[in-house]
């Protein structure tokens, strides 16, 4: 792939690691995105294929590198009842992993390209894949009587963040159940807005909005809210990455205040 972007300072141990950085990327775009080029793994992690995807596009021209790889994302879907998998390929349908941040490659890796390269045609072919998976969650829910929320399934959580519960804990000490209900909002919208433009064959050429996907939003707005704080208003899950992700979702300012407040007290 074109090398796109660069970084040089005065500094040579930064100068080092953007240059290790541009290297493992390198060494993991082989085929496919893989989270590390070792023997003992070298697998392709949905995960960490979309949590790079943004930076890996100002390094490097990807859009073919991941165009490649969107079929092949949306191979594996077909076979999952709209699951996006943990990792691919798949060889054993029925352990697909299910879960927030891995699987929501469906809706981000679209609009990385998007956004990075104005590629309408990358929303165009995988609208479908993001649909699918946001129905899919939206499915599961409504089968346990809907909460609107993705509080449930084996969710992998905020992977080998420093502040787990325990220095042995693979996980940071955010709330997995957060993470998951949190990038649902987060997608739901842009996916219904793609849904009612392709739909009524309008797509790209202007907002259209449907009344009860916004109301939906709505709903799933306010139990996030209401999943994050007890009845008296306490916050019952406190960390760093929840407060960015209250940044990220659009919360009250006074909710981010208050969760500031709490933190600082715990430092």
């Amino acid at each position: 792939m074109k090398v796109t972007g660069h970084v040089e300072t005065g500094n040579k141990k930064v100068n080092q690691l953007f240059s290790n950085i541009m290297w493992g990327q390198k060494s993991n775009s082989i085929d496919f995105p893989t989270d590390c080029p070792q023997r003992d793994e070298r697998l392709g992690w949905t995960g960490d294929a979309q949590v790079f995807a943004g930076t890996a596009s100002y390094n490097m021209d990807t859009a073919a590198f991941y165009h490649k790889f969107l079929h092949d994302l949306r191979t594996e879907q077909k076979k999952l009842d709209g699951i996006l998998p943990g990792v691919i390929p798949v060889f054993d349908p029925a352990g697909a992993a299910f879960a927030a941040v891995w699987g929501d490659i469906a809706t981000f890796l679209p609009a990385v390209l998007y956004e990075h390269y104005g590629d309408k045609t990358a929303l165009e072919t995988y609208y479908p894949m993001m649909k699918d998976w946001v129905d899919k969650i939206t499915r599961e829910d409504q089968a346990r009587g809907q909460r609107y929320l993705f509080d449930y399934g084996n969710q992998m959580g905020d992977w080998l963040a420093l502040d787990g519960r325990t220095q042995q804990n693979m996980k940071g000490g955010t709330d997995d159940y957060f993470i998951g209900a949190g990038i649902y909002e987060f997608e739901y919208q842009p996916v219904e807005d793609l849904r009612c433009r392709y739909t009524k064959k309008t797509l790209f050429k202007e907002m259209l909005q449907d009344e009860k996907a916004m109301e939906v939003i709505e709903r799933i707005s306010l139990m996030l809210q209401q999943f994050l704080t007890s009845g008296d208003e306490e916050f019952l899950h406190e960390s760093l990455s929840t407060l960015e992700g209250m940044f990220f979702l659009g919360f009250s300012p006074e909710m981010i205040r208050e969760m500031t407040e709490e933190l600082t007290l715990l430092r």
